[in-house]
């Protein structure tokens, strides 16, 4: 069985730890940038064969997904780290979405665009 937020949120409940910020954001970065090229992989071959992605996902509830806990999950990791002192006040919601919209938005477009 995988992580319950899967592997987006893998190594978010904890932390951030002692090491430099940076080392920990590119460190999630990776994880998360591979589940998306990963994720983006996959979407082709159901759709070519009539399988709405959307309903092959779907979960009781908008909450229970994967990648909504995962974003929950991130976003706890960035107010831990802003309560530490170690980012500027700010809108974690904003921050975690813009992250997550980028890595997705690569993944998305590298394939094209190489």
């Amino acid at each position: 069985m995988g992580h319950p937020k899967g592997p987006l949120g893998r190594g978010l409940e904890a932390g951030p730890d002692d090491r430099p910020l940076r080392e920990q954001l590119v460190e999630h970065a990776q994880v998360m940038a591979q589940y998306f090229r990963e994720f983006l992989r996959g979407l082709g071959p159901l759709q070519a064969a009539g399988i709405d992605p959307a309903r092959a996902n779907a979960c009781p509830k908008a909450s229970d997904s994967q990648p909504v806990q995962a974003y929950q999950a991130f976003v706890g990791w960035l107010t831990r780290t802003r309560a530490q002192g170690r980012i500027a006040a700010c809108t974690v919601e904003t921050v975690a979405s813009i992250i997550l919209g980028s890595l997705h938005g690569f993944a998305t477009t590298a394939p094209v665009c190489g």
